[in-house]
């Protein structure tokens, strides 16, 4: 009877952690990166200690190679950070990847990332915006069309620079160096 309440247990274990690795890859697309970066984060999350290139890969069901990819772009962004153990075995240094515990700093750099991307996306919306301008001045009959055109993206503007207000808020909110451990 206990083997049967621990199989179940280990089950249900299963069912969470693999609930979460879904949820945070579905995150990193969020934050317009590959679902497998959420993977990866959450196999550290679940995991006490540093993981090597080939548990990722085993972990995650993805290529080394790939898997090497990632932890480069996941470094970069400050997700993860590397570490090196003596491998008695080899007598040689082994790179290990473990969790960023400072989940703010990891907030503040993606969201500073996708701000800098708003901000892009902002600019080009705002050229449009002025050029549509200058043919309406420029037409002596303008279409209802172009005039529509104004105002709904005038209205599109106005939507973006609220939403960058708040993510600046939210960033300079944000401490970098406190960790959440």
């Amino acid at each position: 009877m206990a083997d049967k309440k621990r199989i179940e247990l280990l089950s249900d274990l299963q069912d969470a952690h693999d609930s979460m690795l879904q949820g945070l890859s579905e995150l990193a697309k969020y934050f317009g990166l590959n679902g497998t970066l959420g993977q990866i984060y959450g196999v550290l999350l679940l995991h006490e200690g540093p993981l090597s290139l080939e548990e990722l890969s085993q972990l995650v069901g993805k290529s080394k190679s790939s898997i090497s990819n990632y932890t480069q772009t996941m470094e970069y962004f400050r997700m993860i950070r590397h570490v090196y153990r003596i491998n008695p075995d080899l007598k040689s240094k082994q790179k290990y990847y473990e969790l960023e515990t400072n989940f703010q700093s990891v907030a503040h750099n993606l969201a500073q990332r996708k701000f800098n991307e708003l901000e892009q996306l902002q600019g080009i919306i705002e050229t449009s915006f002025t050029q549509l301008k200058m043919i309406r001045k420029t037409t002596e009959k303008p279409e209802l069309t172009i005039d529509i055109q104004i105002e709904r993206i005038g209205l599109l503007l106005s939507l973006l620079n609220i939403i960058t207000e708040l993510i600046t808020i939210w960033i300079e909110a944000l401490p970098e160096n406190s960790s959440l451990q």
